[in-house]
């Protein structure tokens, strides 16, 4: 239980959500510091196992230990019916909406009187069903391709999909929500495209307002209606702007965020860097050039699970980067030969069209730097320190998205078996590295 970075805050606000708090609200008189900032109220029992988590972090004992130890404490206990506050200022950016199943399914196990242990596996089972749902609907609108299906497929993005935190919904949510947009863009002109462009905009709205890196993706539907000129199209653009960055500069200004102590608040960080962004290249320059950052990043995309305190062991990410750089190569073959492209009628995103798409997931990527600079770290600062590479799935599922599958009947035999004994080798190694780690960590 909670064996995710960050799963206590993500769960409390759930529940806030599910006894009827929308919005955070500032802590009340007399908490510490670092208790301080936005939060709310949450049931009695699911504050105590929550903050029984947090607690044996730091008592070093082995992990198995610890959460058998907060397994045992969640197992006794039921929901006791009264409420104390929980600081949970880091999801006081996040759209409420994001939180429902999980809202939801807490809801369910209060009213059930399951005990917190139950309760925390209703909460995954919920989550996992919404992710599984959406890579369904996502495969049913058009197939995957190798390089999507690989960057689901990893360890870390596996991990996050079994724990009820964001990540899995958020990267569940944008293969679907890229795969109804390219829908939109790749097909002739139809009648029903304002239905596909305003699906687009309510998965980009949630993507948007709990992954703020991913701004660049307001461009989308503007291309979208430039490509498929339509009055709707237009409106279901500018209204998703104008939602999305009034939502961005509330959560902004009402977020009270006291976990860091900085000589600067956020808006002053952002005003800084606006005004000198030379000192922001110069910081992502000395961020990005520092050769054991860039390994924990590498390492932290394919899988440093647990609270980073559970990595795959180097033969296996060895492994998945030789494996996904080999299917990276075997996409681009594809794309490069027109041999083997589809039928007409189903031709890949055009190449402005393209690189356009790939400049949005690149900017995304530079955010999410610029995201971290502002809210973890003070200036001036040496390097930009907070950032994981899981913060990059989103980002790289948007880029992948633009290769979809060529068909097996199109391609030669050897090619089409290389393609399938390649994914299913690196799905393979990912699954066998996933349980072994979780195994060792754990149990």
């Amino acid at each position: 239980m909670f064996h995710s970075p960050d799963a206590h805050v993500h769960v409390a606000r759930a529940d806030m959500l599910a006894h009827g708090q929308v919005m955070l609200v500032p802590a009340p008189p007399g908490e510490p510091p670092q208790m301080g900032g936005s939060g709310g109220q949450v049931d009695q029992s699911l504050h105590a196992v929550a903050f029984l988590s947090l607690a044996l972090l730091d008592t070093g004992k082995p992990d198995a230990e610890r959460f058998r130890a907060v397994k045992a404490e969640a197992a006794s206990m039921g929901w006791s019916g009264s409420t104390r506050y929980f600081p949970a200022a880091g999801t006081g950016y996040y759209f409420p909406a994001v939180y429902l199943p999980h809202a939801a399914a807490l809801w369910a196990a209060r009213h059930l009187g399951l005990s917190m242990k139950a309760s925390y596996r209703l909460l995954v089972a919920t989550t996992l069903a919404v992710c599984l749902a959406l890579l369904a609907a996502a495969w049913r609108v058009r197939p995957p391709g190798l390089l999507v299906v690989a960057i689901v497929a990893t360890p870390m993005s596996l991990f996050q999909i079994l724990s009820p935190t964001l990540d899995g919904i958020t990267i569940c949510l944008a293969v679907y929500a890229m795969h109804v947009y390219l829908d939109a863009l790749d097909t002739p002109p139809a009648p029903d495209d304002w239905r596909k462009g305003l699906l687009f905009a309510l998965c980009a709205f949630l993507l948007i307002t709990s992954r703020t890196n991913l701004l660049p993706m307001l461009a989308l539907p503007f291309l979208l209606a430039w490509r498929k000129p339509s009055r709707a199209l237009w409106v279901i653009a500018i209204g998703l702007a104008l939602a999305t960055l009034a939502w961005t500069l509330f959560a902004l200004t009402a977020t009270i965020d006291t976990r860091l102590v900085r000589a600067h608040t956020s808006s002053q960080l952002i005003g800084i860097y606006l005004r000198d962004p030379a000192a922001f290249l110069q910081l992502l320059g000395r961020t990005l050039g520092d050769a054991p950052i860039l390994e924990f990043y590498l390492h932290s995309f394919f899988g440093i699970l647990g609270w980073l305190d559970a990595p795959i062991a180097r033969p296996w990410l060895v492994a998945l980067a030789a494996l996904f750089a080999a299917l990276g190569a075997t996409t681009a073959l594809q794309a490069w030969h027109k041999g083997w492209q589809r039928p007409p009628a189903a031709q890949p995103t055009r190449p402005v069209d393209r690189a356009v798409v790939l400049a949005l997931a690149t900017a995304s990527c530079v955010l999410v730097f610029l995201a971290l600079a502002v809210t973890w770290n003070d200036y001036p600062a040496t390097k930009i320190l907070g950032v994981q590479g899981r913060y990059f799935f989103v980002p790289a599922i948007i880029a992948a998205s633009l290769w979809r599958p060529v068909a097996l009947r199109s391609q030669p035999r050897a090619a089409a078996v290389l393609q399938a004994g390649l994914l299913a080798a690196f799905v393979g190694t990912s699954m066998l590295a996933l349980v072994g780690t979780l195994n060792a960590a754990y149990h």
